[in-house]
């Protein structure tokens, strides 16, 4: 009896080696992280020109109901990283308004789709942009 349960504690033993083993390596492939850039020599650009970026927005935002009749106007100012592919990744609000219109700002940026990414000698790279959407009532 006690050479099986002395077996079966090695076995124990070297499975949980083997585990732990096993978790080392999946947690050392890690893939490093990409540096993001404050600027570049080509910034990313969403379309051709402004006037598509102008258009997406006019066609997308919203204005919240409760800001309208609370009459709050106001730019929400949101970043986000446009990635080497052009994807519009982590967006969040530097300049808060109220809070239905800076959901609604965030919304609106994570629907965008993929821009022409920045370029950094002749390489798309990940770059911060920060794009204001102002809300004004007529």
């Amino acid at each position: 009896m006690n050479k099986k349960r002395i077996i079966l504690l090695s076995l124990a033993v070297l499975l949980g080696l083997t585990t732990i083993t096993a978790q080392r390596t999946v947690v050392s492939k890690k893939k490093p992280v990409e540096p993001v850039l404050d600027t570049c020599e080509q910034l990313p650009q969403f379309g051709t020109d402004n006037t598509e970026l102008i258009r997406f927005l006019q066609e997308n935002v919203k204005y919240p109901q409760d800001a309208a009749k609370n009459k709050i106007q106001g730019r929400v100012l949101v970043q986000f990283i446009v990635d080497k592919e052009g994807n519009v990744k982590d967006p969040t609000i530097l300049q808060e308004v109220y809070p239905s219109l800076d959901a609604e700002a965030l919304r609106v940026v994570k629907l965008m789709p993929r821009w022409t990414p920045g370029y950094q000698d002749g390489q798309p790279v990940n770059v911060k942009y920060a794009l204001p959407i102002v809300f004004k009532l007529n």
